[in-house]
């Protein structure tokens, strides 16, 4: 081991010590001196983003993130840390995006509890997010979550109708008869676009 990399585990074990002792403080020094020593160790800046997280400094851990981030582009933490250092701080559209970037990052992983979450994270915050909930129905169907895929679907018609495309609608309500012929949302959901009367609209959270 060299000089360096002994300094470097060193100061992370000092961090990782006040961490475990919640003495947050303490712990941001030593990791701040450990990021000095190896500025693109992913676990040096996510250690440093935690700590600054839990002191309230969330400018200063956004800026340990986003370094994370992109040192790791295909790790999923630290956007889903940077969506809700985002959210705490009023950033709602930055933190769609984050969310967004986790879950297509857990999607690559094949993780998927952790990318319907990330994904119902950022409906939760824009209730409007046609990319995020045809995400959802198709992971839905993969799971085999059938009414839970169809509810996504309808979702996506009825903001693709009140948007004005009405065509692409009724594609979307098709499929999800194609999921379940006797889905009875999906064929409540057929007879309305044949009236032309408008979808629910999905609620925001």
């Amino acid at each position: 081991m060299s000089q360096e990399s002994a300094k470097y585990q060193a100061l992370m074990n000092q961090g990782h010590s006040a961490a475990w002792e919640k003495d947050w403080p303490k712990a941001l020094e030593a990791y701040r001196q450990a990021v000095a020593e190896a500025p693109d160790d992913p676990m040096a800046l996510s250690s440093a983003g935690l700590a600054c997280f839990q002191l309230k400094q969330f400018e200063d851990a956004l800026k340990y993130y986003q370094r994370c981030s992109a040192v790791t582009p295909d790790d999923p933490m630290p956007f889903e840390k940077m969506a809700r250092i985002h959210e705490r701080t009023g950033s709602i559209m930055e933190a769609v995006k984050a969310f967004m970037q986790s879950g297509e990052n857990q999607l690559k992983a094949r993780n998927a509890e952790l990318t319907v979450a990330a994904f119902k994270d950022a409906i939760r915050l824009d209730s409007k997010n046609q990319t995020a909930r045809i995400r959802l129905a198709m992971i839905y169907d993969k799971m085999g979550l059938k009414n839970e895929s169809i509810a996504e679907y309808l979702n996506i018609a009825a903001l693709m109708q009140s948007e004005g495309e009405s065509e692409k609608a009724m594609q979307a309500v098709q499929y999800s008869l194609q999921l379940d012929v006797e889905n009875k949302d999906a064929q409540k959901a057929l007879e309305t676009l044949k009236s032309g009367q408008q979808l629910p609209l999905p609620q925001p959270s």
